[in-house]
């Protein structure tokens, strides 16, 4: 578990993109590890959790959703794995962060073997699409307008 979707050069299925696939890049503050992600991402959500707070230094995390056979992984260093037990007794989740940096670049579930969540800051791309998920909004800050935003349009407690 919270192994890597795809190793530096290896095949995951993007070598047959059409010129009309919208192509992502993620990347850590420093550039030593890379993401290429094919496609739109199946969601983009925030979370409120508190571990998420703490995890971002903000008020809530943003992250993009992918198939692990969309994204490629590449960089100068392999990145390094914080896990902890995920939010109500959920299985483990797999922090895959640049030990350069220390940026959080990606993370993995357990039981989500095909899926890759990308953290939305790590694209930097003001164009990105909109969150439409929001969870654990019970612990969102009073302030947060993410809860009452016209683009969410799952939101759970």
């Amino acid at each position: 578990k919270g192994e890597e979707c795809s190793k530096p050069g290896a095949s995951n299925g993007q070598s047959g993109a059409s010129k009309k696939d919208i192509i992502r890049m993620a990347q850590c503050c420093c550039g030593n590890i890379k993401l290429t992600c094919l496609g739109n991402p199946i969601r983009v959500s925030v979370c409120h959790c508190y571990e998420c707070q703490r995890r971002t230094g903000s008020a809530f995390g943003a992250q993009a959703r992918y198939s692990c056979s969309k994204v490629k992984i590449e960089g100068k260093v392999s990145s390094t794995v914080y896990t902890r037990k995920g939010d109500e007794n959920a299985g483990k989740i797999h922090f895959h962060f640049c030990p350069n940096c220390g940026s959080t670049v990606y993370y993995r579930f357990d039981g989500m073997d095909d899926m890759l969540i990308v953290t939305l800051g790590a694209f930097a791309d003001k164009d990105f699409p909109k969150p439409t998920v929001s969870v654990y909004e019970d612990r969102a800050h009073s302030w947060s307008q993410m809860t009452h935003s016209t683009c969410i349009t799952q939101h759970w407690a």
